[in-house]
């Protein structure tokens, strides 16, 4: 099943980048991790930072990159 949520307005929200990512590497931090998503919209990259601790993992921060992960 594919990972989602729902914004306050009730709208449904896919976690496309994190569930099915294009590259995945270890971040800068213990516990995190970066997704990249290959075409997800006008830019040719997204970039998820997931935090985990405890066994669960949060979005940090997800935004466009025009330059693939390196």
């Amino acid at each position: 099943m594919l990972a989602s949520t729902r914004d306050p307005d009730g709208r449904r929200i896919v976690l496309t980048a994190v569930h099915e990512p294009t590259v995945r590497q270890a971040g800068r931090f213990d516990g995190e991790v970066w997704y990249f998503l290959e075409d997800a919209g006008p830019f040719r990259w997204l970039k998820v930072v997931v935090h985990y601790e405890g066994g669960e993992g949060w979005i940090v921060t997800a935004f466009p990159r025009r330059s693939p992960p390196s």
